[in-house]
């Protein structure tokens, strides 16, 4: 999130297959996903011709926003492996994504 939108994209310009947006402060898992989030990744998604990942508080009660918002990529992680059912968990965000 320190990193400004047009300077990540001018870098993945370059030849990048993939333009990750960590929608958290880096540092431990279990964070809640920042708000500014779906507008970076909706300036990254019209800026760049690579795929855009999301990383960071990615969970079924957002996961439709940010695909929608242009998040081609979405890395989940105390979302599915904090929980006790782990397969539950997954189908979840399916759902939430159908």
């Amino acid at each position: 999130p320190g990193t400004e939108v047009e300077v990540a994209a001018q870098a993945a310009n370059q030849g990048a297959d993939v333009c990750l947006c960590m929608s958290i402060n880096p540092g431990y898992s279990g964070q809640e996903l920042m708000e500014e989030a779906y507008g970076r990744v909706e300036r990254v998604r019209a800026l760049v011709d690579c795929f855009v990942q999301v990383d960071g508080g990615v969970n079924e009660d957002n996961v439709r926003q940010l695909h929608e918002a242009g998040a081609d990529l979405l890395v989940v992680g105390s979302a599915i492996f904090a929980r006790e059912d782990i397969s539950g968990a997954y189908g979840s965000l399916l759902q939430a994504l159908a």
